[in-house]
C-alpha cells in the first residue's frame, strides 16, 4: 500500500512541476502518513444511463485534472485528449467520446453537484468533495 501512495505522491509532484507550479506536497511526510490521502469520488457519465463511478486517492489541494491523471495512471478512466492553454487545462474526449461541436455536447464537470466555475487544472479538491463529469450540451 505505500508503494501505492509512494508512487500517487510521484505523480502529483511531477504533474504540477508540469504545469509550472509548485508543488505543496512534502513526500517525506506522506511516506509517514498515509492519512494525507483520501479517497475522492469521480463519476464519468456518458448519458443518464451510461456511468462509471470510481474512488481515487489523493491529497487534498490536487486539482481535479490531476485527479484524473491519477485515475488515468490507475487504469480507472482514458483521459483521451485534452489541451493546455495559459496554464488552463480544457477536456476534449474521456473514455473514448470527444466534445462535439456539431450535437453542441462538450465535458463539462460539477462539484458537489454544482457546475463548476473554474477550469479542472484550477479547482483543488476539498476532503469530502465528489466530482462528476458529464457529457452535456453546453450550459454556457
Amino acid at each position: 500500500m505505500r508503494a501505492i501512495l509512494f508512487l500517487l505522491v510521484i505523480l502529483l509532484v511531477s504533474a504540477g512541476c508540469r504545469n509550472g507550479v509548485q508543488s505543496e506536497i512534502n513526500v517525506e511526510q506522506v511516506a509517514q502518513d498515509d492519512a494525507l490521502f483520501l479517497e475522492f469520488q469521480l463519476t464519468i457519465a456518458k448519458s443518464s444511463e451510461e456511468q462509471a463511478t470510481m474512488i481515487i486517492p489523493a491529497v487534498v489541494g490536487t486539482t481535479v485534472f490531476e485527479l484524473m491523471q491519477i485515475g488515468a495512471e490507475l487504469d480507472l478512466l482514458t483521459l483521451d485528449d485534452f489541451s493546455e492553454t495559459g496554464g488552463q487545462v480544457f477536456v476534449k474526449a474521456l473514455n473514448g467520446l470527444a466534445n462535439d461541436a456539431a450535437t453542441g455536447r462538450y465535458w463539462v464537470y460539477y462539484v458537489n453537484d454544482k457546475l463548476s466555475k473554474v477550469g479542472c487544472s484550477s479547482y483543488r479538491l476539498e476532503a469530502g468533495d465528489q466530482i462528476r463529469w458529464s457529457y452535456e450540451g453546453s450550459p454556457f
